[in-house]
């Protein structure tokens, strides 16, 4: 088995839960294991380097099983450490469980750290907790704090490794006494009364909590994981459309409540799908909340649009022709002795255009003292005056006539 098959295995110890497999992994025929001790002054580290953060001072003895080995004239080993390490994960991640002191993973892919710091300076360790994964609380961060805003520190599965400089470890005296030995040492999750003695473990900054009797896991029921395969593939669906409405992510709610039901409770399916139907939950509201405001900023744009529209209606208003008219004014006749009457428009008590029509279908008695619009043919341009002539208004002959505001006081 190479490098690459062992390290499959191990992946699937983990799915697995990380504990109860641990055996498989070192069992397995042909696999070329080595076994080294640390030596004194050994330090698990999160990354290869001498300066990567500190996870824990090994005590001289430890036994490590080495995984692979980085090139370089400061070599460093990836090993498991027998006993296992204990790592930080944001609460945020973390569910509890109806097992006192276990906890369960939420998330996929989840990073383990040696500070409760997601800085650059607590870099992760090399491997990742898969969705489900159960692990043993240690202690909290500041359990003042509700546990999703909270760090936690946990047992490592055993699956879990460490970088540790080569030249800090040395050969185990026998392979098959290490592997042993190793398997001995390695921990299991609480799941009753506690134990006689915990096995030896690496020094660390606090104790294991103290275990407690567990309440009986409900296994899930078959279709469970499926169902949780189908409620996420609504959900990721529903997230990447835009257009998704509250019945979209209610139909998501009542497919992970669903598949709840099938897992079981306390199951870590359960807690998985239970924390997403909340999520989902979450979205109808937004999603309603969003039609509220869009439904509001409509009305808000209707709104402006009014009032623009009244605005351009004032303005027009201010303007001679209304952006519509060819003449715009009150009507007032001009009458002389022995002369046909004569019509004009008058406006900020100027005359602006003499108008007639042609046709007589208008009778411009009956509009004297209006204000009117007028649309016409010219007949005559304006001439201004000269030293010689008069002043000459446009003349119109009227095609339409439009009153406009009512009264017999010519303006």
């Amino acid at each position: 088995m190479t490098v690459t098959t062992f390290q499959a295995a191990r992946r699937m110890a983990a799915a697995a839960g990380g504990w109860a497999l641990a055996g498989l992994c070192l069992a397995a025929p042909g696999l070329a294991q080595e076994w080294v001790e640390a030596a004194e002054g050994a330090v698990a580290r999160s990354f290869p380097d001498r300066n990567a953060s500190a996870i824990v001072e090994l005590e001289e003895g430890t036994l490590l099983q080495v995984l692979e080995t980085s090139e370089g004239s400061r070599p460093f080993h990836r090993c498991s450490v027998a006993g296992g390490v204990q790592a930080w994960v944001h609460g945020k991640y973390l569910a509890e469980t109806s097992t006192p002191g276990v906890l369960a993973v939420t998330g996929d892919r989840l990073n383990m750290r040696p500070m409760p710091s997601s800085a650059p300076s607590s870099m992760p360790l090399p491997d990742r907790l898969d969705l489900g994964a159960r692990l043993e609380l240690v202690s909290r961060a500041d359990a003042s704090k509700p546990l999703a805003e909270d760090w936690v520190r946990v047992w490592a599965p055993t699956t879990a490794s460490v970088w540790i400089e080569a030249s800090t470890t040395r050969a185990a005296a026998s392979a098959a006494e290490a592997a042993k030995a190793f398997r001995a040492a390695q921990r299991t999750l609480p799941s009753g009364p506690a134990a006689e003695a915990a096995p030896k473990a690496p020094k660390a900054p606090a104790q294991p909590a103290a275990e407690a009797p567990a309440a009986p896991q409900q296994p899930a029921k078959p279709g469970a994981r499926a169902a949780l395969q189908r409620a996420d593939d609504l959900f990721d669906a529903a997230k990447g459309n835009s257009a998704s409405d509250a019945a979209t992510w209610q139909a998501v709610a009542a497919a992970y409540s669903q598949a709840s039901k099938l897992a079981g409770e306390g199951s870590p399916i359960a807690t998985v799908a239970d924390l997403q139907a909340e999520r989902a939950q979450l979205r109808v509201e937004l999603v309603s909340l969003s039609g509220d405001l869009n439904q509001r900023e409509a009305q808000r744009r209707a709104r402006i649009e009014q009032l623009l529209d009244e605005r351009r209606q004032l303005e027009l208003s201010k303007s001679l022709n209304w952006g519509r008219f060819d003449g715009r004014g009150y009507v007032r006749a001009e009458r002389e002795v022995g002369q046909p009457t004569r019509w004009f428009l008058w406006w900020a008590g100027e005359r602006s255009a003499e108008i007639v029509s042609g046709d007589g279908r208008y009778d411009l008695a009956r509009f004297e003292g209006y204000q009117v619009g007028i649309v016409g043919s010219q007949r005559r341009a304006y001439t201004p005056p000269t030293l010689d002539t008069d002043e000459e208004l446009q003349l119109f002959d009227l095609r339409s006539i439009e009153v406009i505001a009512g009264g017999r006081t010519p303006r």
